[in-house]
């Protein structure tokens, strides 16, 4: 449904692929190689990655890709907060659209990159949270989401940096579920090829991601319904045109 607006923002066009990357080459390239196999305009594609400093192995299977598609890799030291490396790829991006991404995605769906910017330019104010099947969550949490620029640029940040390693993704879905601009596409279908759904080994990145749940999960519960949540719903809500 398109939305009502005094003052229109031109239609998206460009996309930023936003991830986080480590010791995982052919976990890289696989993604890369399918998004080239599945985008319809690769042209209007950027896929903007975090890696650390002692990651060589990341920049250079990349090295093979630059003519096919427009790639800026950010090196830095390594975080305890997840959250700082898709923040440090956001600011890389140019893109109208952002998505939250990770090595461990696989497109499957062609033309996506032509429906997403549908459904976004679908509203003026551009402000909605979509995303697809992933094959492992169902539609309960839009872990590979897509925002408008507008949205990372109102919260200063592409996600929070309250908790370590998890849930990330899900204070943005909670976000767009209190805004009530929630999309889910049960059509476009993009892989996540997690341990926990069997499709992949529990590797060293997996283990050491494990040892942050309890804490992530302590913090996730104190911030949630917290007035932290309530002040990024307020910044969302001004930026809406209903």
């Amino acid at each position: 449904m398109t939305q009502s607006c005094n003052n229109i923002i031109e239609d998206a066009k460009t996309i930023s692929i936003i991830l986080p990357t480590r010791k995982r080459p052919h976990h890289l390239t696989r993604l890369v190689d399918s998004i080239l196999d599945t985008a319809k305009f690769p042209e209007n594609i950027e896929i903007c990655i975090r890696v650390d400093y002692d990651d060589m192995e990341a920049a250079l299977v990349l090295i093979p890709y630059s003519n096919r598609i427009n790639i800026k890799v950010c090196i830095g030291s390594k975080q305890a907060c997840h959250g700082h490396y898709w923040n440090d790829a956001w600011r890389l991006s140019t893109g109208d659209v952002l998505q939250m991404s990770s090595d461990d995605f696989i497109y499957r769906t062609k033309n996506w990159d032509v429906e997403i910017l549908k459904e976004i330019n679908s509203f003026s104010d551009k402000m909605v949270f979509v995303y697809g099947e992933d094959g492992f969550q169902h539609g309960a949490l839009g872990t590979h989401f897509f925002i408008h620029r507008r949205w990372a640029d109102a919260l200063g940040e592409f996600v929070q940096t309250h908790t370590n390693v998890y849930y990330h993704d899900t204070w943005v879905d909670v976000l767009a579920t209190r805004i009530n601009r929630r999309i889910y596409r049960e059509d476009l279908y993009f892989e996540h090829v997690h341990w926990m759904a069997g499709k992949s080994e529990k590797d060293v990145i997996y283990k050491d991601k494990e040892n942050k749940v309890l804490e992530d999960e302590a913090i996730w519960n104190s911030k949630w319904r917290s007035s932290t949540m309530q002040a990024d719903v307020d910044k969302l809500k001004r930026l809406l045109n209903e």
